[in-house]
């Protein structure tokens, strides 16, 4: 291999859509380089050997050889930066082994290429040029679509520590951390303090992780804390996305990325897939106890919610926990669960009622989920408002300048009191009814120190800046221009600002996130902290775009009239595929009612007048009236509700005494009131109202 192949090998390797959104280490050893060869029977001797080829024409100066390519590269229209290679050399310098002094950097280079020591070599410090250059083109040419790509600087060195950042974690340590997620039962939807993080890569960790990692995670040198931070970062960056849907390298009759792989690489990555479904555990999901207090009765409200990155089965969740029955569905926002209610009644399930210092599991079998309601000695929690939900929601962690509620057992009660009343603005004992015996609750805001011995009252010291909501494109740093992300920055002390491109926003008293409002459209906006007039060195880049459909990208959609019948042939002025609407008119294309045959293989459809039912498909479509609902059928015994018409609700109230038979009446009213407590009444407020007319018309039939 030559050096521009080796180059596009290693780019492809690390810079690929199945690295999208995340960040990219460009980690290598002699073992990965081989690896990246072996396609070629290239070996870490033959990479050595190019990149020194390749830096003849600079008399043997491979930092030299690597800014001449650097020059205008992009205008020469390389698919991948032409330095890469060089960067990977520089990293593999690193992680060369040997009698080296353990900070020794420049040494192992030299060894690397065999080479006598020569000291810093020639043109070493202008390749900083590189690093930045990398990082340009991963976020702002490529939009992170291949991935994130940070150029860092780790420990005292401005140069060395480059290529030593990149050392963090290998690749096969990153394929290690779901089951290390899953072993110590970590939550991506409530991500646990850094120390309960350091504690568990430690503990699981000790047969995944390299001595050296282990190690770096152990010392308690100061001058490693950086190290360890970034480290710290990079795991809960993977925990974060860890169960959300991830594009594969290899995606099969895609021609962008056949292209790019040889048939040995598409088998190979073919592989790598079905081995990594079988190895990589599935998040857990857990029941988050939410409060909510009620001053005028001095009472605690408390509820269970669910947070999964898991789809909700469309029937919602149902659990038997001894005599009772249990419910909740999805709602807004995405991922959230409604109140976990008893059936019947619906009423919110109180678990005040259970022993808090044990694990409680709910099954549901139909659906093949199985929670876990956690046990713990002490429960935090945060405000909710900024999730879109109304209460206080349980955190695995505090957060610094922001009001909390804590309810702890009366075993470490004394240790909380003494914390809080050292240790935060405002701290107080409040005695409400609803709280489990034995346990205690506290209220307090602002909280300056962290509680030793208590690990969810760990205060961060380690500064990242989060992304939270908005309506991402792909899996790079897009976002659709009418709902961008907010901003929150995570281990702050407070007093910090944030800036969009140098400019300071303002934040709401009221809110601990940032909003994105009036923000330039279409070029890279650059989000920064600046603390005491300082911007810091921690930053995210994303870019907002109008909402458009490519024509050619609704692939194999078939088009459709205006009755939803499959146009055969070439296609009429006026048609629908998929999410593309085009039409000849300037108005919509005329709409007509939705009858959802494709929900369910049973349903019946329910008609404005009492009598008009009619069960599909045994009895046909109704043909001489329209229906209103259709009820489909979503398990064994329980049915959901769909609103039938595309106009508004207003004047489709039920109407009684059109002349049906009794037969016909007695069917209507078996469909609408024998079946309610099977049936899933609509979500929306409008839509539920008029079911529930419905229903009473039904009820007095």
């Amino acid at each position: 291999m030559d050096y521009n192949e080796w180059n596009i090998a290693i780019a492809r390797h690390f810079f690929n859509v199945g690295k999208g959104g995340k960040e990219v280490l460009l980690f290598v050893n002699e073992e990965k380089i081989d690896a990246i060869g072996s396609v070629q029977n290239a070996r870490v001797t033959d990479f050595i050997g190019a990149m020194k080829k390749e830096a003849e024409s600079t008399k043997g100066y491979i930092c030299k050889r690597a800014l001449q390519l650097y020059e205008g590269w992009r205008k020469a229209g390389y698919e991948y930066p032409p330095y890469i290679a060089y960067l990977a050399l520089f990293v593999l310098a690193s992680t060369t082994e040997g009698d080296f002094d353990p900070k020794a950097y420049y040494p192992r280079y030299w060894k690397l290429i065999d080479e006598p020591d020569e000291g810093t070599p020639a043109g070493f410090y202008e390749t900083v040029n590189l690093w930045d250059d990398l990082e340009k083109w991963s976020v702002e040419d490529k939009k992170e679509e291949l991935g994130r790509f940070k150029s860092r600087i780790r420990g005292k060195w401005c140069h060395v520590g480059r290529p030593l950042s990149q050392t963090l974690l290998s690749d096969d340590e990153r394929k290690e951390l779901p089951g290390i997620f899953s072993d110590c039962g970590f939550d991506p939807t409530n991500i646990p303090s850094e120390d309960i993080i350091k504690k568990g890569l430690i503990h699981q960790g000790s047969k995944r992780l390299r001595h050296r990692t282990l190690t770096l995670l152990k010392s308690q040198e100061g001058d490693n804390q950086e190290f360890i931070n970034a480290l710290l970062d990079l795991t809960i960056t993977e925990l974060e996305g860890w169960g959300k849907y991830e594009i594969p390298l290899q995606i099969v009759g895609s021609p962008a990325v056949d292209a790019q792989l040889t048939p040995k690489e598409k088998e190979r990555e073919k592989a790598k897939e079905k081995e990594k479904d079988k190895e990589t555990p599935p998040p857990p999901s857990f029941f988050r106890t939410c409060i909510e207090l009620d001053d005028p009765k001095q009472r605690a409200l408390i509820c269970l919610r669910l947070k999964t990155v898991r789809p909700y089965p469309d029937n919602g969740l149902e659990f038997k926990v001894g005599s009772k029955i249990l419910t909740c569905t999805e709602t807004v926002p995405v991922g959230w669960s409604t109140k976990l209610l008893e059936i019947p009644g619906n009423t919110p399930f109180d678990p005040s009622g259970l022993n808090w210092l044990e694990d409680w599991k709910f099954v549901d079998s139909e659906n093949g989920w199985s929670l876990t309601y956690k046990k713990s000695n002490i429960r935090v929690f945060l405000p909710g408002d900024e999730e879109g939900i109304p209460e206080f929601i349980e955190s695995q962690k505090l957060s610094r300048d922001c009001e909390f509620r804590i309810v702890c057992h009366e075993s470490i009660a004394k240790s909380i009191r003494e914390w809080g009343q050292k240790s935060c603005k405002s701290f107080s004992e409040l005695t409400y009814s609803g709280i489990p015996r034995g346990w205690t609750l506290f209220k307090g805001t602002g909280a300056t120190e962290p509680c030793q011995g208590i690990d969810v009252l760990g205060l961060s010291n380690l500064l990242r800046i989060q992304l939270e909501g908005g309506i991402g494109i792909g899996h790079g740093n897009l976002y659709l221009s009418f709902a961008p992300p907010r901003v929150k920055i995570e281990g702050g002390l407070g007093n910090e600002k944030l800036l969009l491109n140098g400019i300071e926003i303002e934040k709401s008293p009221t809110k601990i996130c940032w909003e994105l409002k009036n923000a330039p459209i279409g070029r890279p906006l650059n989000i920064q902290i600046s603390r005491d007039g300082d911007v810091l060195p921690e930053w995210r880049v994303i870019q907002l775009v109008e909402p458009s459909i490519n024509i050619e990208s609704t692939g194999s959609a078939p088009k459709r009239d205006c009755k939803g019948n499959v146009i055969k042939g070439e296609a009429k002025p006026d048609y629908a595929s998929g999410a593309l609407v085009v039409s000849s008119k300037h108005g919509d294309i005329e709409s007509l009612d939705v009858l959802p045959t494709s929900l369910s293989k049973r349903l019946i459809f329910i008609g404005q007048v009492a009598g008009q039912v009619s069960r599909w498909p045994s009895e046909g479509m109704p043909s001489v009236w329209i229906p209103v609902w259709g009820l489909y059928r979503t398990s064994r015994k329980k049915w959901a509700t769909h609103f039938c018409r595309q106009n508004v609700a207003e004047g489709l109230a039920p109407i009684v005494g059109g002349g049906y038979s009794a037969k016909d009446l007695k069917a209507w009213k078996e469909a609408l009131w024998v079946m309610r407590k099977r049936t899933r009444p609509p979500e929306l407020p409008a839509l539920a109202k008029l079911w529930t007319k419905y229903m009473e018309a039904a009820k007095n039939i």
